[in-house]
């Protein structure tokens, strides 16, 4: 009988998941840019929006365990200038 780890090697024969997934997201992006700038700057603007968001959610749920402080500003100015962008 093999070890596993030669078994799991051989399960993996096509291209990796993220490439696959993000190959069409891009590409249609691409074509927004050049059909309607408005709308791709849109949905550029709203993605950048949520990555901050979601990095200062996660450095509020973690702030009981961090015990270095700094690291936990750093999301906290980064989404300030969100919510200037927003309101401006």
């Amino acid at each position: 009988m093999k070890p596993i780890k030669e078994l799991s090697g051989s399960l993996n024969t096509g291209p990796p998941a993220p490439l696959v997934l993000l190959t069409p997201v891009i590409l249609l992006l691409v074509y927004t840019g050049f059909k309607n700038y408005l709308l791709f700057h849109s949905i550029v603007e709203l993605w950048s929006i949520i990555v901050a968001l979601s990095i200062f959610l996660i450095a509020l749920n973690t702030y009981p365990i961090t015990p270095n402080r700094f690291f936990v500003f750093l999301p906290w100015n980064k989404s300030g200038w969100q919510w200037r962008k927003i309101l401006v």
